[in-house]
């Protein structure tokens, strides 16, 4: 067989056989994660891309991993999370909104992500802060 005809076989066959591949490689996300990093279950409300607040909670330990897909690479489109929390635990007298912004990725995993945790205020061990730890 000639040199010609084994490039065209084996082009045939990458292109029979990757498909897959290159689909896998051309899904990416936006991805941020959040983590509790105090001694106390946190409850607060977020919003995704624009979407209605809903009520949330993360015990110590937790964390909650926040994803969009995007239709096609370098689309720019920004993950918007908006998270609405009390800093006190007064019911509301220290309300604060935080937006979490992703990292691009080929996963939708939390390590993947940019990384944020609720963490105590180091002057007031009471108070609550989210910080970007990475």
């Amino acid at each position: 067989m000639n040199t010609y005809a084994k490039l065209a076989a084996a082009a045939l066959a990458a292109s029979v056989l990757l498909p897959d591949v290159v689909l896998a490689q051309s899904t990416y996300f936006t991805v941020a994660c959040l983590h509790n990093q105090t001694k106390y279950t946190i409850r607060y409300s977020d919003s995704q891309n624009d979407g209605r607040f809903t009520l949330s909670s993360l015990t110590p330990g937790q964390t909650m991993t926040y994803s969009l897909k995007y239709s096609r690479a370098n689309q720019r489109r920004p993950l918007k999370v908006i998270v609405r929390y009390d800093a006190d635990g007064s019911s509301g007298r220290f309300s604060r909104n935080i937006r979490l912004q992703g990292y691009s990725s080929t996963g939708e995993s939390c390590r993947e992500g940019k990384q944020y945790a609720f963490r105590p205020e180091p002057r007031d061990g009471r108070m609550i802060r989210i910080v970007t730890i990475d």
